[in-house]
């Protein structure tokens, strides 16, 4: 039976000189083994500097018999194979603490101020783990026990973890969208991969005709390919969004063959790791000129003949860090930022038009543009681990996840939808 390990910093209690280890089976809190330390009455909870690394630490004044115990290889022996072995049970996470006369304290007298281990029923064939992998595997809601290590008697490493939740997120299935948006003509920028393909696809499987825009022509025309073979509609189009020019052919050339543009989706973005002290001026204003100005020149393209039918919709592709900050993406931020306040203010100035603007606020995506960051550290995949673990959902979106959002703001069931910050972010912003 599959056993689900509470996370570190939730599943452990103080107890009279002793910190217990709590599993949860069928639902309910097991008490499987105890921590025993031997110190003088009060000075415990002092003294006991941290547990959340998968380590029994001791404060930094108080002896470290054999340096600190690890729990992840204590755990591989508290797992009874069978539920005689369990001491206790509680059906409610908040009601973690037993009895205090089950575990003694010390007398000053048996004080020896030592680590001792005491599992509840020794169980050699459970596996090992490592500490950083019992912490990551916390952190990502894995549940270590269905794991296969690759270590040397099949011991339980990081990578182990990290492929494990990497293959449950592969399981995730795209459903097909409830909305229609029939006949309606949408250009998509930044459409050649990532999240502006998955618009790009999405639009077209709801019946959108789709402009497929992006300044890497191959890749433009690669989409939109994809598209048509499926069966959707789709036009490649070649569009540098930091020049105006370059966005008023875009629009006219939607317009000059379709006689309006129903949707745009301001997606094309690009990003800049630095302080604003590390960030040169010629970074910030080709941030600038790509994630604000781009949108600019766009929406005031397509904005006349939007309010000329009285109709449309404007999606800005925005992020979590529109609303809140991040550090080392000082130019990043400060854009994200600009694109919320442009969608509100747009929203206020044309809200009696029949156009509405909205921007989507994504967490951290899974695209080719997350890849190359990531590329960029030495431990790629110890950064993933991280930027991973800061969702509450500890996995970060699929890009259709965000086109989902995308077809509902650009279809007709959206119509009292205007000036929203759509967010996207699997809880990102939750602890924020």
């Amino acid at each position: 039976m599959a056993i689900e390990i509470i996370v570190p910093r939730l599943g452990w209690s103080m107890e009279e000189g002793a910190f217990v280890a709590w599993l949860k089976k069928d639902g309910e809190f097991v008490r499987a083994g105890e921590l025993l330390f031997s110190i003088e009455g009060d000075k415990a909870v002092q003294e006991i500097e941290s547990i959340d690394s998968g380590i029994l630490r001791i404060a930094p004044d108080c002896p470290k018999p054999g340096g600190a115990l690890r729990v992840g290889d204590l755990l591989g022996y508290l797992l009874a194979a069978d539920e005689t072995n369990s001491i206790a049970s509680h059906s409610e996470a908040s009601n973690l603490e037993a009895p205090k006369s089950e575990v003694s304290t010390p007398s000053k007298k048996e004080t020896t101020r030592s680590i001792e281990a005491r599992p509840a029923s020794p169980n050699p064939r459970a596996p090992a783990i490592s500490p950083r992998a019992l912490r990551v595997a916390a952190e990502l809601g894995v549940d270590w026990t269905t794991v296969a290590g690759s270590g040397r008697d099949g011991r339980i490493r990081e990578k182990d973890v990290l492929a494990a939740r990497h293959s449950s997120v592969q399981e995730l299935r795209k459903p097909k969208t409830p909305f229609s948006l029939a006949d309606k003509v949408a250009i998509v920028t930044g459409a050649a991969s990532g999240i502006g393909a998955a618009i790009a696809e999405a639009f077209a499987d709801a019946g959108a005709i789709v402009y497929v825009a992006d300044i890497n022509e191959s890749g433009a025309v690669k989409e939109a390919s994809q598209i048509t073979q499926s069966g959707g509609r789709a036009v490649a189009a070649v569009a540098n969004v930091a020049d105006q020019a370059s966005c008023e052919s875009l629009v006219k050339q939607a317009l000059s063959a379709h006689g309006c543009c129903d949707v745009l989706v301001n997606n094309a973005g690009i990003g800049h790791v630095g302080t604003i002290l590390t960030t040169a001026p010629e970074d910030l204003a080709r941030l600038w000129s790509v994630n604000v100005q781009g949108m600019y020149f766009l929406a005031r393209a397509v904005l006349p003949a939007m309010i000329e039918r009285g109709s449309g919709s404007i999606i800005n592709m925005a992020s979590a860090l529109g609303l809140t900050a991040m550090e080392d993406r000082f130019a990043y931020t400060v854009t994200k930022h600009a694109v919320v306040g442009l969608t509100r203010s747009m929203a206020l100035d044309f809200g009696t038009t029949g156009v509405r603007i909205n921007c989507i606020c994504p967490g951290r995506v899974e695209t080719p543009f997350v890849q190359a960051r990531l590329a960029e550290y030495a431990e790629p995949e110890k950064f993933r681990s991280r930027m991973v673990a800061s969702h509450a959902q500890k996995r970060m979106a699929q890009p259709w996840e965000i086109a989902a959002a995308a077809v509902y703001l650009a279809s007709d069931e959206s119509a009292f939808v205007t000036g929203s910050t759509f967010v996207i972010d699997g809880g990102y912003l939750c602890g924020k």
